[in-house]
């Protein structure tokens, strides 16, 4: 069943899971294809890029403030949907987990090994933005470094962040320096 949310994202699709549990389109508008052009460097970038966002609301009143879940590398949204989305609606809170581009049902599979940092981050600005009230950001491991990236613009929306085993802010190489020279063996078996 698809149905068009209403006080949870404006104009977006949304594809009913389960009671509970429902996977939103986020772009302006729902059509078939995403609008593509050209930065200054004539990379081709896609700005009307479809979001998966998941969500469970609690069955009263949720709590003021949403929480907006982040994932890592080589997974998506649907990682906190076994156990972290439920225990939070259950606790009281609108849960919503992001795919980020080129993660689960996100568009942009094509062009994931192509997609930065500068581009999560956008990601996660416009399902923050569409969230009525300024959410608590919870990102785990390269999701971390998006909340943290995120959090440097002057114009970001959150109540606050929590980082689970989160890359810092300056990325892993100078961790991965010092390991190869305490460890080299370790780094080899790595490899």
């Amino acid at each position: 069943m698809v149905r068009t949310g209403r006080g949870f994202f404006q104009n977006t699709r949304c594809r009913f899971k389960s009671q509970a549990a429902i996977v939103c389109h986020v772009a302006a508008g729902y059509t078939a294809r995403m609008t593509a052009g050209y930065d200054a460097r004539g990379q081709r970038h896609y700005t009307n890029m479809f979001l998966e966002v998941l969500r469970r609301l609690p069955a009263g009143e949720p709590h003021a403030v949403p929480l907006l879940f982040v994932h890592g590398s080589f997974t998506s949204a649907s990682i906190w949907d076994e156990r972290f989305l439920p225990f939070f609606a259950r606790q009281g809170y609108a849960a919503y987990a992001l795919s980020l581009r080129g993660h689960g049902a996100s568009h942009g599979h094509d062009k994931l090994a192509g997609w930065r940092l500068a581009d999560y981050v956008e990601d996660l600005a416009r399902a923050a933005e569409r969230l009525d009230v300024p959410p608590v950001l919870i990102g785990h491991s390269m999701g971390g470094m998006v909340v943290q990236k995120y959090l440097e613009r002057p114009s970001h929306r959150a109540g606050a962040m929590v980082l689970m085993a989160s890359v810092p802010p300056h990325g892993l190489w100078s961790s991965m320096f010092c390991m190869t020279l305490r460890n080299p063996v370790l780094m080899q078996q790595l490899a």
